[in-house]
Order: structure tokens, then sequence, then C-alpha cells
């Protein structure tokens, strides 16, 4: 199963996403330790700094050696830049006040027995279908080498992905207002 877990854990399947994630980079601080947010990341998507109570900035997403030239001039700013490295969110300058970060992304559930009950339960609870099949896809193809059985389980994964992609879409539904003269 942890094998199993360990394929999708990167992707965006609804249970596995956290939006709106607030955390607080201290003055004169260019470093944040990710074990210090509430939710664990295992991808961060979006990072934005808030400005003001209405306006939030989007930091550029940079490489790690990017961000270290940027930190051999040691100045205090607002952070526009940012690069993810031994977990750790590194920022092209030492903030020059404290500011609130917003992020976005995937959570990391686990995917051991070292992992919390409730993390592995969502594994478990949103996704039983897609990882049993392809955990049963697994053990037919390298352990029973029974290609059609891991053909047909093969088919049942992505069956059960496609419904774990129309549920999300369907809650993400996007659609228009038409006008109507009354």
């Amino acid at each position: 199963m942890d094998a199993a877990i360990r394929a999708y854990r990167f992707q965006p399947l609804g249970f596995n996403e956290a939006y709106r994630v607030t955390a607080t980079l201290s003055s004169s601080a260019d470093t944040m330790a990710l074990t210090s947010l509430s939710v664990r990341f295992r991808r961060i998507d979006r990072l934005r700094l808030r400005r003001s109570a209405s306006d939030d900035m989007d930091l550029y997403k940079r490489d790690y050696d990017w961000i270290m030239s940027r930190q051999d001039v040691r100045i205090a700013a607002m952070p526009l830049e940012y690069a993810v490295y031994n977990n750790t969110l590194q920022f092209d300058s030492m903030a020059d006040q404290n500011y609130t970060l917003i992020l976005d992304g995937i959570k990391d559930l686990g995917v051991s027995a070292t992992s919390t009950a409730s993390d592995a339960s969502a594994w478990f609870n949103e996704a039983r279908e897609l990882i049993r099949h392809r955990a049963k896809r697994d053990l037919y193809a390298f352990t029973i080498k029974d290609t059609d059985l891991a053909a047909v389980a093969g088919e049942a994964e992505r069956d059960a992905l496609r419904t774990i992609k129309a549920e999300l879409e369907a809650q993400n539904g996007t659609g228009f207002i038409r006008p109507t003269e009354f």
C-alpha cells in the first residue's frame, strides 16, 4: 500500500490539498522552517505575501542557487522571491518587517506506519479504490507476473482516478451567469 500511495502523493486530488495556510515571516528573517507551519507540505504550489488587508502579492519561485546569490547582499526589504531547500523557505532578502505569508499546495499525508492515523486515513477514506487498484496492479505485474490481471487492475486504477478527478471538478465547478431581462 505504501508504494501505491507514493505513486499519487504529488497529484492534487482535493483531499490532499491545502489552501490559504497562513504563517508569519518575522522581521530580519530570510528563512522559515517548513516544520513551523500548521500543515506539513509535500509541495508548495503558490506563496503569497500579504501587503495589506486587500492586497496579496505572489512571490516568484526560484532555485536555491538564485536565492543564495541574492542573499550574498544582506539587505532588509520586502521579499519578492523564494526557494524551498532543506525543509525551509529561503527568501531573497531579510524581511524589513513582519509579513503574513499565504501558502497553497499539496499536503504531506504520510505513506507509512510512522504517519499519524488521521493522515493515513485520508488516503484510505478518500482514495481507497485508487490505492487498492494500484497495489493490485503492482502485485500482479511485479510479484505474480500476470500481465492480463495487471492490465485489468490498471484499468480499474485509471477509472478510480477519473472518478476522484471528476468529484474534484464538480466541487470546483465553473460556470457562467446568463443575464436575463425581467
